[in-house]
Parts: C-alpha cells; sequence; structure tokens
C-alpha cells in the first residue's frame, strides 16, 4: 500500500534504525513515516536473540501490535505527534533496480525507489552507510538517524565559576 500523495515527506526507515531506537518512529514529527514489509521480516529473525538487538526488535513489534489498537497499519496509524505510521508494500508495478534482490536492504531501498518513481518525496533514514550509498545511486535523498546527535554550537564551550557559601562545603561521614 503506497500512502497517499501529499505535501508531506514520506520517511522510509530501514531496520537498523528500529534495531538502534524501537521508538525512532515516533521522531518525525507530523511526517508519513514507511516501514518497508521487509523490516518487519528482519526484525523477525532477531527477536529470539537475548541481545540488544533482539530487545529492541520485540519492543519495536510490540508498539506496532499497540498501534493496530487505533487502526490498520496498512492504510496507517496517526500518531499524538502528528505523524503516521504505515507498513509499506511493494505493488506489481515496481521499478528495475540495479541491485540483486535477494538481501533485504536492496528490498527496502526498492520499496523507496517505488514510492519516489510515483511522484513522492521520499528521505531514506538509516545508519547503514552503504544503504545510503546504494539510494544515493539511485537518485533517493538518504540520511543517518541521529537523534543523539548535538550540534558543535551546541556543547559546552566552557567553565562556569559558581561562588559557594561556607554552608556548602562538603562534609563526608563514616559509617
Amino acid at each position: 500500500m503506497v500512502p497517499e500523495k501529499d505535501s508531506k515527506k514520506i520517511y522510509v526507515l530501514d531496520t537498523n534504525i528500529l534495531v538502534h531506537d524501537p521508538s525512532a518512529f515516533k521522531n518525525f514529527e507530523g511526517a508519513n513515516v514507511g516501514i518497508p514489509a521487509v523490516v518487519l521480516e528482519e526484525l523477525d529473525q532477531f527477536k529470539r536473540e537475548a541481545t540488544d538487538r533482539g530487545r529492541n526488535s520485540r519492543e519495536f513489534t510490540r508498539q506496532l501490535d499497540n498501534l493496530r489498537q487505533q487502526g490498520s497499519l496498512k492504510d496507517g496509524v496517526k500518531l499524538d505527534n502528528g505523524s503516521t505510521v504505515r507498513i509499506l508494500f511493494l505493488g506489481h508495478d515496481v521499478p528495475d533496480i540495479p541491485f540483486t534482490l535477494d538481501k533485504e536492504d536492496n528490498q527496502i531501498l526498492l520499496t523507496a525507489l517505488d514510492l519516489k518513481s510515483k511522484g513522492h518525496e521520499v528521505k531514506f533514514i538509516s545508519k547503514d552507510l552503504n544503504a545510503r550509498v546504494k539510494a544515493d545511486a539511485l537518485g533517493i535523498y538518504s540520511e543517518d538517524y541521529k537523534k543523539e546527535y548535538v550540534t558543535e554550537e551546541e556543547f559546552y564551550q566552557g567553565w562556569i565559576a559558581a561562588p559557594l557559601s561556607h554552608s556548602s562545603q562538603f562534609r563526608t561521614s563514616a559509617n
């Protein structure tokens, strides 16, 4: 199912984003967020792991399952922040892709390319540098997921002197 064309961008999330941050889909305020169906297949492979990857895969799937109470993920579910989350499926008339389709990453890129070929403004979000390079080669805008990103201007630039009163001395006691 392809989202209705509107003025909003469609952020297509790669699997690694959801493994990194299972709530990442909530961080695109007011936008359309698409999760390719093949991402769910990849996460399903990880869910049994006793690792952060397994835990985050299970957590993301639980969150999607909770969203089903609000509507169809195929059609899109509206979040409190004004964004809409939907599962993306490939149609029958998909564009050619110069990469082998036996890799999930390339199937995810094909989903993004399909949206772009239908006139949507697509942003592919991935922590995988190679996938972002491939997206660029396909003419798809891509970027890294930077939830924790802090600009150079936001970094603390020095020391602050703060006068302390006599009563604010540190005291220790032996127990």
